[in-house]
């Protein structure tokens, strides 16, 4: 610890704290995430989220609308009021699946540069798998081999690792959103159409789920905002345990499915945002955990934005 006097002592740099700001530009919600460098870890500053959805935005020649574009911009300028406010000293932004596939992505970080004081990264969906599983990881007590799994509005990301390393990545383009629209386009639900959405979910999964299988894991964690929704409806539901189980979800899915639309859906704990999102994001859950084999999942708040900030202070 430091005394007084070295204190008095020490730089200008030594004492002033170092602030990063971490912006994740997902394709279901911008989450940016502001935080302060303490004994090596980090104290959250600030946490702000906005569903933007840019993956509803992209059309049949993966071009993003103007309309969605300009709502993405005005939450960048209203991120860009709060890194003036705290003033950090390094900030990250990333870009995932939608901006990945976008023939107009370079005209969107064009515009972005006129109201966000950083440049924006398309990062490729194995860095994606890598850095949810360092903000995974450095969040949670992890034992042995850890399956991690992240289920985003354009892809889902599926991670084996042990301690702080990743041993398997991969990204899947199935999402809560692509997946709504193409197999919910109508927002109409049905039986038929809820398991043609699992059956195409398996088959992105099936390339690599006997390698997961083989490698096994000892523990499973979900994260991403549909994940902990799932777990939020299941404790209002009065479920004892704290996993996600295949059981548990197949109550959820005929929950959903005694319902004719998707914004027609009603359950405890479901926040109205998401409610047309759900049923996809319950169906490739149900794929993963058939795929895999998964016997039980717990919810974890670690995900990307928390990997870009311990890159930072790591680099620091």
């Amino acid at each position: 610890m430091l005394s007084e006097s070295t204190v008095e002592n020490c730089p200008t740099q030594c004492r002033q704290p170092f602030i990063v700001a971490a912006l994740d530009i997902g394709s279901n919600s911008f989450h940016l995430v502001i935080a302060r460098q303490v004994d090596g870890d980090f104290q959250f500053l600030e946490r702000n989220k906005q569903q933007i959805q840019l993956a509803a935005g992209l059309n049949s020649k993966n071009t993003i609308n103007s309309k969605t574009i300009d709502r993405a911009m005005a939450c960048l300028e209203e991120f860009s009021k709060l890194i003036r406010h705290y003033q950090p000293t390094q900030i990250r932004a990333v870009a995932t699946h939608s901006l990945r596939v976008a023939n107009n992505a370079e005209e969107f970080l064009l515009r972005a540069q006129q109201h966000f004081p950083a440049s924006i990264e398309i990062i490729s969906g194995t860095q994606e798998a890598q850095l949810i599983y360092e903000g995974v990881a450095h969040l949670s007590d992890i034992h042995d081999q850890l399956l991690v799994m992240d289920i985003g509005g354009g892809s889902t990301e599926f991670v084996i690792g042990s301690d702080f390393h990743a041993k398997q990545l991969r990204s899947c383009p199935v999402g809560c959103i692509n997946l709504t629209r193409q197999f919910f386009p109508d927002g109409t639900l049905s039986r038929k159409r809820f398991d043609n959405l699992i059956n195409a979910a398996q088959q992105q999964l099936t390339p690599f789920s006997e390698q997961y299988i083989k490698l096994g894991w000892t523990q499973c964690l979900g994260s991403s905002g549909s994940i902990r929704m799932i777990d939020r409806i299941l404790k209002k539901e009065g479920y004892r345990k704290r996993t996600i189980t295949l059981e548990h979800l197949l109550t959820i899915a005929d929950h959903i499915l005694a319902f004719d639309k998707l914004n027609d859906i009603k359950l405890p704990g479901l926040w109205p945002q998401r409610k047309t999102i759900l049923a996809a994001a319950v169906g490739i859950l149900i794929a993963a955990f058939r795929s895999l084999r998964i016997e039980q999942m717990n919810y974890t708040r670690g995900a990307l934005r928390e990997g870009l900030l311990y890159s930072l202070i790591n680099n620091h």
